[in-house]
């Protein structure tokens, strides 16, 4: 997103109206504007509005602070880890994994416990992407969290962070899996992990009856490819994936992409 400078005394009139407007339609508008404006002004203003009696106001206060990547306002996302409103928490999981330092990383942990799904899920995937090790015990956790999306979410974020001794635990959850979807997540973690099982896996799940874990393979196998297309030799192959054709034509192709380094 296009950063603004401050200009024509418009940052001031934004930064009363995020606090003040008389609307919370008006109050929102300022803070997705002050989330395109760098400076302290705009950090302090929104994480003012974090207060603000209406929820999408807050929500949007906390977007705003992701936009920015201004660790000036990670001490407000943390507290809005603990708003009333689920979809405000949502917000500030995912800012704070914009921010991603140490503190916004280690602050998440909690939220994997958080008793909205989309939180959780929220939390798992900025952890993996924060890398911070300190998450590893409570992403274990949730292995065995009651949606099949949060284990999967964290699944893949152990992968990320993780080290060969996590092989085992991921190869037993997914084991235990029942939700073909869910599996996407467990075999891009050992994928991460550098598991020839995940990219096999991934290719034999193109074949499930689940059209969403059909769906979702296609995606992590697109991901690959385009994370590492440099690297790719079966250029025929490489096209394929990206025109996403129907699952069979994916039979033994998973040498064409690359696995990452053991770690």
């Amino acid at each position: 997103m296009q950063r603004l400078s401050q200009k024509d005394g418009a940052p001031a009139r934004l930064l009363a109206e995020v606090t003040s407007a008389s609307t919370f339609g008006a109050r929102v508008a300022a803070a997705d504007a002050l989330g395109r404006i760098d400076g302290p002004g705009s950090v302090r203003a929104l994480a003012e509005a974090l207060r603000d009696p209406s929820p999408h106001v807050r929500s949007a206060a906390a977007q705003a602070l992701g936009e920015l990547g201004a660790r000036g306002g990670v001490e407000a996302l943390v507290r809005a880890l603990k708003d009333p409103s689920p979809a405000v928490r949502w917000e500030a999981a995912r800012s704070l994994g914009r921010v991603a330092n140490g503190r916004s990383a280690f602050a998440l942990i909690p939220a994997l416990r958080d008793q909205n799904e989309m939180v959780r899920i929220e939390a798992a995937e900025a952890l993996g992407a924060a890398g911070d090790r300190r998450a590893l015990p409570a992403l274990r956790r949730s292995l065995s969290d009651r949606s099949w999306l949060v284990r999967s979410y964290a699944a893949e974020a152990i992968g990320r962070l993780g080290a060969g001794s996590d092989v085992p635990r991921l190869s037993r959850a997914m084991r235990r899996e029942r939700v073909d979807r869910a599996k996407v997540g467990f075999l891009l973690g050992l994928y991460f992990l550098g598991q020839p099982l995940g990219l096999k896996g991934l290719v034999g799940l193109l074949e499930s009856p689940q059209s969403a874990a059909r769906s979702a393979a296609v995606g992590a196998l697109n991901w690959i490819a385009d994370c590492f297309s440099a690297a790719l030799t079966d250029r025929a192959f490489l096209h394929r994936l990206r025109r996403a054709g129907r699952p069979r034509r994916y039979r033994g192709v998973s040498q064409g992409l690359p696995s990452p380094a053991k770690r």
